[in-house]
């Protein structure tokens, strides 16, 4: 191989070696940004959000490694309200990918309409609702 072949390939590896890092910091980075705007929506006590308003309430705590977790159980007049989704952020001082570990839970969601809706969550054991603690909330959008 020629010296022109031989800076072609080194200048490769040399791309590689400050792409590859680049980028895994680049995903890493969208992933916990994504993580940031979901947790610090704005949290209520309020029963009202503005319609187009992100907003997250606060629910409990679940420990998914032994089988409790929160669910919607239902949502009345749906077209009032959208993205609803349940979000879990994991005790701080508990190590990534630990068991036994709580998490808080948050309620999430969106006013889409002006109306009244009320969303009831339930705490399942191992997917077991039969017997689940309930929480209801009244929500208000203007």
């Amino acid at each position: 191989m020629g010296s022109r072949e031989n800076e072609k390939i080194a200048h490769k590896k040399k791309f590689f070696i400050i792409a590859i890092p680049t980028i895994a910091v680049l995903i890493i980075s969208g992933v916990a940004a994504l993580i940031l705007v979901l947790i610090n929506q704005p949290t209520t006590n309020d029963d009202s959000v503005k319609v187009g308003q992100k907003t997250k309430i606060y629910i409990g705590s679940q420990n998914s490694s032994i089988g409790t977790s929160w669910q919607v159980k239902s949502v009345s007049n749906q077209d009032i309200l959208s993205d609803i989704e349940i979000y879990t952020v994991q005790d701080k001082g508990c190590p990534p990918d630990a068991t036994g570990c709580y998490s808080d839970a948050y309620l999430i969601f969106a006013g889409a309409r002006a109306g009244q809706s009320t969303i009831v969550v339930e705490q399942c054991f191992r997917g077991d609702c039969t017997d689940a603690q309930t929480k209801s909330f009244d929500i208000t959008v203007r």
